[in-house]
């Protein structure tokens, strides 16, 4: 059975329908008011830890961990400190997913154990349910929509032990205050934001002619130079995508215009002082004295801008680039309008972003008149967290524990910003809908349903999540049903209930 354009508007735009609010009468209105009725800063997301508060935890373990090195150092002649922060390489740290475990810290130095517990269990899962709890009570489902969106798009990964407290704040400070302004303000926000810097290591990235670059050469450091992490992503994820024309050598002088972007706070001693500023922990910061000196030459254009300004100007043009424009059109019909993206919608997002300067509401108002989306005739295949938020929100949920959500979304496949590789969470069905992934959530909808009791019908809730949108098949089924719950969870698993 084909999707009213009042499901269509609930569902493949908006987060699912609450049962205790009304269907909206005009859907495309509904969703373009949306655009001015938007929160940036909701109570959920106002009350989650602080940047500075997770961000000097973070200082706090690499002070331990280089104490509990100490020992070993002391045996060493040291004649000069490190020029950069001592922080634990990538893919030698403890992974989140396991130290999260009780069984599994045993196993840690005192001071990893002690971190991971901290901020585990009190930053990213405080985290994880304002994101959550902000998705099951917001009136702009649609924008809200739209920020899990971009998150996924930039994504990063709290498998990585140093992003644990900052994955949900990249997502609260980067993405939500512009995702409704242009896509080259969103793009800085993001690549300077200490979430992004860690988990690329762009933190630890020195320019081999920077003065510190230089010290390091001389003293044999081998460990001390360029990191490409974050140049190749902005390039081949963030901006232009794969085989759109950009080399290696573009990849390497854009790493080095980078070098310099680091995090404030998170070192102490003489290796602060030799990187030299200040400001809040977690705050963004240049280091001049390990950047790459010399202008660059990318994409066959030259910066001449030295120090800072040069990687916001090459950041602009990016942004800028058809390239970007064709990537960020055909992800977006992709999400709203079928795993194969109708190509005239991609050529029409892709129109609108160079004509309006990467203003996002533009791209977002193409959305809203695509007939392509309200007429899809294959329905998107909702993804773990699509098909949790639409299902606590029709069960009329309004708060949940950080704690649960995450563990359901864990079970589901999907766990809240742990994508585990910089591309994200895949977009389409045959990533979600494997013959095990949906038993996990036939077993999720049956916990749902027997903790809902009998309190609700699932024949009289039915046409409120799915107005004019359920077959005969299912509403066969449910009448069908021999208990209350059992009728509940064969709606939360129905074909119509599993796609938006």
């Amino acid at each position: 059975m084909a999707m009213s354009s009042a499901t269509v508007a609930l569902s493949r735009f908006g987060l699912g329908a609450r049962r205790d609010e009304a269907i909206p009468a005009d859907p495309r209105s509904w969703l373009a008011d949306q655009l001015d009725g938007y929160d940036p800063r909701p109570a959920a997301i106002a009350a989650a830890p602080a940047r500075r508060e997770v961000a000097q935890q973070l200082a706090d373990y690499f002070a331990e961990v280089r104490v509990e090195g100490g020992g070993q150092q002391q045996r060493r002649r040291r004649s000069a400190p490190a020029p950069a922060m001592a922080e634990p390489a990538m893919g030698t740290e403890p992974n989140m997913a396991a130290a999260m475990q009780d069984e599994r810290l045993a196993g840690l130095p005192d001071s990893a154990r002690k971190f991971v517990r901290k901020a585990g269990r009190e930053h990213y899962l405080g985290a994880v349910a304002a994101r959550t709890n902000t998705a099951l009570t917001t009136q702009t489902p649609f924008v809200e929509r739209l920020v899990h969106f971009w998150a996924n798009h930039f994504a990063v990964s709290a498998d990585k032990l140093t992003v644990i407290g900052m994955a949900g704040l990249l997502e609260f400070e980067a993405i939500r205050p512009h995702v409704l302004g242009r896509f080259g303000d969103m793009l800085l926000a993001v690549e300077t934001h200490p979430a992004m810097l860690l988990y690329l290591d762009q933190a630890q990235s020195i320019g081999p002619d920077s003065r510190l670059g230089r010290i390091a050469a001389a003293r044999g450091r081998r460990k001390a130079g360029l990191n490409e992490n974050l140049a190749r992503e902005i390039l081949e994820l963030h901006t232009l995508g794969v085989r759109t024309g950009y080399a290696q050598e573009d990849v390497t002088e854009f790493a080095r215009a980078l070098t310099g972007w680091t995090v404030a706070g998170l070192t102490r001693g003489p290796a602060a002082r030799a990187l030299g500023g200040g400001g809040a922990p977690g705050d963004f910061h240049f280091a001049q004295a390990i950047h790459q000196p010399g202008g660059r030459r990318i994409l066959g254009k030259t910066y001449g801008q030295e120090g800072e300004a040069q990687g916001p100007a090459i950041l602009a043009d990016l942004a800028a680039h058809p390239s970007t424009a064709r990537h960020l059109a055909t992800k977006l019909a992709r999400h709203f309008a079928g795993d194969v993206p109708p190509p005239a919608l991609v050529e029409r997002l892709s129109a609108a972003y160079l004509k309006s300067g990467g203003d996002l509401p533009t791209l977002y108002r193409v959305l809203i008149d695509a007939p392509e989306i309200w007429a899809a005739a294959a329905p998107k295949f909702k993804s773990p967290w699509d098909w949790s938020v639409s299902a606590l929100r029709g069960l009329g949920t309004r708060e949940i524990q950080g704690q649960a959500a995450a563990g359901l979304l864990q079970q589901l496949g999907q766990p809240v910003w742990r994508p585990g590789s910089p591309a994200g969470f895949d977009d389409i069905a045959p990533s979600w809908a494997g013959p095990d992934a949906l038993v996990r959530r036939v077993e999720a909808a049956e916990r749902m349903a027997s903790r809902a009791g009998d309190a609700l019908d699932a024949r009289l809730l039915a046409p409120k999540l799915l107005p004019g949108s359920v077959g005969a098949a299912t509403t066969q089924a449910i009448a069908r049903a021999e208990s209350p719950g059992q009728g509940l969870a064969l709606l939360l698993v129905s074909p119509e209930f599993l796609r938006r």
